[in-house]
């Protein structure tokens, strides 16, 4: 009987995996309908059957991340894309294998310039 729970214990760990979460991921891609950096913020979620080490996860994903262009970025293919080159990338580069990648949340965060701001009040001052 010992034997037998030794043997489910022995063989049973490596089914119980790992889960990562990064949230709040920002980084700049660049766009080529305005020929500009747009800023990104990006939640994901990482199922994996051994440890992460998460500063070359966030390694691996700045690095394959910056090689789309925005709006290719946020299309269904594109997001399909951008999932199987990082884990390919992980796999390759890092050894680490990835069983899913999980995409909470992609938004583009629009930041507004001090000139921009600037150009808005005059036009409210100019109103009234």
């Amino acid at each position: 009987m010992m034997r037998f729970l030794l043997f489910i214990l022995l063989f049973s760990f490596p089914l119980f995996g790992e889960i990562l979460f990064i949230n709040n991921f920002k980084t700049d891609l660049f766009s080529k309908n305005i020929n500009n950096l747009r800023k990104i913020k990006v939640d994901l979620v990482f199922d994996t059957n051994s440890t992460i080490n998460q500063y070359k996860l966030k390694d691996a994903l700045n690095i394959v991340i910056s090689s789309f262009f925005i709006e290719d970025l946020f299309t269904s293919q594109g997001k399909e894309n951008f999932k199987t080159l990082l884990r390919d990338y992980l796999k390759e580069k890092e050894k680490i294998i990835i069983n899913n990648i999980y995409l909470q949340n992609m938004q583009i965060i629009d930041e507004v310039s001090i000139k921009e701001l600037m150009q808005k009040i005059k036009e409210l001052k100019k109103e009234k």
